[in-house]
């Protein structure tokens, strides 16, 4: 949504919730003030002790460091987690104090909000389906689907139509490309710009111990700590189309993730996944090309013509490699008497 858009919808909103808090009755003012309230206590609240929840792990391995982090950074530190945490529930304490008629307001506007965003998922789905029914044609058949979900949060997916052969890369609900199950040339999964897995058709999978892999620990610390992060990893899908020849999928940019930590773990269960898939995709092309090969018939040897047939057959009766009889009866079958 761009940012006229997004003025507009703020301007609908603004002018429809002051339409619809003109019509309120006091009952329902006070009625819709409640709801608010209870609103931000209930989100503010929960936001409050889950992050206070996730702090306290954090605080306990700084205070495990063998060297102990400098006074003012450690009271930062407690500083800024305290202040997120104690903030929604000064909002709760300010949203308390206004009067009802304001609440009443923002719970007005709120609601609108919902109606707008669920107005706009609409628009997107109708959207979604225009664009897919445009890539496919209307021909695909969705055998199985693969989400694909990287550490930007983009959430693309896979389809697989095993019945017609066919396969659709959807990036977004603009990006929707469907292709032959022989378009596909290869895949490669790179790792801190190194080359770990590699599928091509017809062949066995290059570097599949990386999936059974969870880093490798080295001799020196350094030499550790490098080899435990994980500062890129991206799937790269090779295509027989000139428009689009590849795919590539980040999972991780410029984010040193550690390789025994869930975010790493669960982007290397969802990549093996969809390798698996593209793994699939391959095999059953490669049985696909073996199956037309046999289907289609067997060339025969071109016969000598008759003349040429008849001659080799006299040499071989002058010779006395055959009789007389045998040769009359070859000359028979020769000319069909």
């Amino acid at each position: 949504m761009d940012n006229n858009s997004r003025n507009w919808k703020k301007q609908e909103i603004e002018k429809k919730a002051k339409m619809k808090f003109e019509k309120l009755s006091k009952e329902e003012i006070e009625d819709k003030a409640g709801k608010y309230k209870k609103f931000i206590i209930i989100t503010h609240s929960i936001f409050s002790v889950l992050f206070f929840i996730g702090v306290i792990p954090t605080v306990m391995e700084v205070l495990k460091f063998e060297e102990p982090l400098p006074i003012m950074q450690f009271v930062l530190m407690l500083l800024i987690y305290g202040t997120v945490i104690i903030a929604p529930l000064v909002r709760i304490y300010v949203i308390s104090k206004k009067p009802h008629e304001e609440l009443a307001l923002l719970e007005v506007k709120r609601e609108i909000r919902k109606v707008f965003s669920k107005i706009i998922q609409q628009e997107k789905e109708l959207l979604q389906n225009e664009n897919w029914t445009k890539a496919t044609n209307g021909k695909f058949v969705v055998s199985k689907s693969f989400n694909i979900v990287t550490n930007g949060g983009i959430l693309s997916k896979l389809f697989i139509d095993n019945q017609h052969k066919l396969f659709v890369y959807q990036k977004d609900i603009n990006f929707i490309k469907m292709y032959k199950f022989s378009d596909l040339i290869n895949y490669e999964v790179y790792e801190n710009g190194q080359s770990k897995v590699k599928g091509r058709a017809g062949s066995a999978l290059i570097g599949g111990a990386f999936f059974g892999l969870t880093g490798l620990i080295v001799g020196s610390s350094m030499s550790r700590k490098v080899e435990d992060k994980c500062n890129q990893l991206k799937l790269i899908i090779r295509l027989n189309d000139l428009n689009c020849p590849q795919i590539v999928i980040t999972y991780v940019d410029n984010v040193a993730w550690d390789k025994a930590g869930f975010t790493y773990r669960t982007m290397k269960e969802n990549l093996q996944l969809v390798c698996s898939a593209l793994e699939y995709i391959m095999n059953a092309k490669t049985l696909e090309q073996s199956a037309v090969e046999k289907t289609e018939p067997q060339t025969t040897k071109e016969e000598k013509p008759l003349k040429e047939q008849m001659l080799e057959l006299k040499e071989m009766l002058d010779s006395g490699l055959i009789t007389q009889e045998e040769y009359e009866l070859k000359k028979k079958r020769l000319l069909n008497l």
